[in-house]
């Protein structure tokens, strides 16, 4: 049984269908675990080894730091997103160079693995080190090791650009638009998703978590 309703757009009326698309936002975070382990199961990964083995820039602080740690949220690294969207011009793995080049003195808050605090940054780290042992994409690695044999087949992961006012995302055209504001005033949000390609970016229709 099925049953659709509301519009995926009020400037638009366009109606919600079986189709749209919506942002998945934090529920991305599974299924760059589930890749990041499908990588640990092929060898790829090893979950307790040390991410600077993957990202031999990380601040030498962050030495103490596991795969396991940025999965289970207990790095007790900085949460680093902020800036991590502050240096994004287009090219992600730039920007993330470029964060870890100024938190080169900072050190984890808590020792690895002793404190559990929600981190989004940590995720980001993780795609970044499935990109780099795939030599694919972020969004490909989630298309061949989750999308496609979880027959997530109108999954994707949002995309940005620059353009004359600064980081905006990809127009994804059977995206259901979010909306800030009242109900009387709504105004069109507009998340950047893109920038959080690990731990925010998906864009998925309900059959595809069915």
């Amino acid at each position: 049984y099925s049953h659709t309703c509301g519009v995926a757009s009020k400037e638009t009326a366009a109606p919600i269908t079986r189709q749209t698309r919506f942002r998945v936002f934090s529920t991305s975070k599974l299924l760059t675990s589930l890749a990041v382990l499908r990588l640990v199961e092929s060898g790829k990964i090893e979950l307790d080894g040390a991410i600077a083995r993957y990202m031999p820039e990380v601040p030498a602080g962050w030495n103490l730091v596991t795969v396991r740690h940025l999965l289970q949220h207990t790095s007790g690294l900085p949460d680093l997103t902020q800036q991590l969207l502050g240096q994004w011009r287009g090219n992600h793995s730039r920007a993330m160079r470029t964060v870890l080049e100024q938190a080169a003195d900072v050190m984890p808050a808590t020792q690895p693995g002793e404190a559990w605090q929600y981190n989004n940054f940590g995720y980001e780290l993780a795609a970044e080190i499935a990109e780099r042992v795939t030599g694919r994409p972020f969004d490909q690695v989630l298309d061949n090791l989750i999308f496609k044999p979880a027959g997530m087949k109108d999954a994707i992961v949002e995309q940005g650009r620059m353009d004359a006012a600064g980081p905006v995302s990809v127009p994804d055209p059977r995206l259901a638009v979010g909306y800030n504001g009242s109900a009387s005033e709504p105004k069109v949000a507009a998340p950047l998703s893109f920038v959080q390609r690990g731990a925010g970016a998906v864009h998925a229709t309900v059959g595809d978590f069915i």
